[in-house]
Formats: C-alpha cells, sequence, structure tokens
C-alpha cells in the first residue's frame, strides 16, 4: 500500500495513495466513486472512509509518499499523537503525568493508538482510558469562532493524580477555575 503523508498541527496523517485504477483494490478497501474516474484522473489520495480527492503534491503540508505491507500501519501512534509534547495543547494525560497530542478533535483516534500501544484489546479506547484514571483536555463548548483555542479538562468523578495536576500546570491550565476545584477535591487522595 502506498500512503500520502501530510503534517497536522500535532503530528502527521496518512492518506492512501493511488496512482492508477486497481477495481479489486478500490472495492475491498471501499473507495467511493472510482469507477466514474477515468486514467487522466490520477493520482488520488482516499481519506479513512472512503472519500477521495486528487493527490496535489504541492501542498504545503505535504511530507512524502511511503509504501508499507497492506496490513501495516503506515505511522506509528509516536508519529500521529506525539508522547510528551511541548506543543501540547487538546488530548490526553495519563496516570503517570504523560500527555499525548491530538488536537481538538481526535481524542477517540488518539486513545484507540494508545490502547493498541499498550496491548489493551477494547472497541472504545476512549472509554477505556476514561475508566482507568486518564484526563483529557478538551475545547469548550459550544463550538463557535469565539472560543476556537479555549480549553477544559474531564477526569472521572473529577479526580486528578498529582501528576496530572502537575502536567496542567505545564500546559498552562492550573489557573483554570474547573481545574483548581479538581486538584482541590484530589488532594486529600495525594496524602
Amino acid at each position: 500500500m502506498k500512503y500520502a503523508i501530510y503534517k497536522s498541527e500535532v503530528g502527521l496523517y496518512a492518506k492512501e495513495y493511488y496512482d492508477k485504477v486497481d477495481p479489486e483494490l478500490f472495492n475491498r478497501r471501499g473507495v467511493f466513486g472510482w469507477q466514474k474516474l477515468g486514467p487522466d484522473r490520477f493520482p488520488i489520495v482516499v481519506n479513512s472512509v472512503g472519500g477521495r480527492c486528487s493527490f496535489y503534491p504541492v501542498e504545503d503540508n505535504f511530507v512524502e509518499i511511503i509504501e508499507v505491507d497492506e496490513d501495516q500501519e503506515p505511522l506509528t501512534r509516536e508519529q500521529r499523537y506525539p508522547k510528551n509534547s511541548p506543543d501540547f495543547y487538546f488530548g490526553w494525560i495519563s496516570p503517570d503525568g504523560d500527555t499525548y497530542n491530538c488536537g481538538h478533535e481526535g481524542h477517540i483516534k488518539c486513545a484507540d493508538a494508545i490502547c493498541k500501544e499498550l496491548g489493551i484489546k477494547t472497541y472504545n479506547g476512549e472509554r477505556y482510558l476514561e475508566d482507568h484514571g486518564w484526563a483529557k483536555t478538551l475545547r469548550e463548548a459550544p463550538y463557535t469562532p469565539y472560543n476556537k483555542r479555549t480549553r477544559c479538562v474531564w477526569a472521572k468523578d473529577l479526580f486528578l493524580t498529582k501528576k496530572q495536576a502537575d502536567a496542567l500546570f505545564d500546559a498552562g491550565l492550573y489557573e483554570n477555575r474547573d481545574v483548581r476545584i479538581m486538584v482541590e477535591m484530589s488532594q486529600e487522595k495525594w496524602r
């Protein structure tokens, strides 16, 4: 399989890359509308849900084309969701205080990648992490242009570990009213 690799705000992402018609592969991979494409419409890239568009190598965020075995992931969790990145803004915080940067809309896929890397078999990585003491930083709702860079913190039962509190301090969230309440409520268990 060939993939076009792109750079996002937090890491890398991949789209399947095709430079010619391959009906068997397109059917197996669920590529939408490939039957309407003539040979002059290639190369194309396909996203994770089968949507396709023309490939433009001049895009500012394009990195490279790579080739991997069909059953192999094109990117590692670290490449997609960097651990302990100095640019951490939205993402997951482990009970040990490690941060996993995933951007505003990447929590579910990031959780699944973390669970896979840890060898945890689950159908819902986000629920698993939440139930096992992970906290997350999210964008405040409602999602409007006016609060695009706002953050809130979610932790099950409002409990944070000391290391999570430290990570939130490093992320500039310690003055957040909700974080201060969580820290205050959690301090009894830290002793």
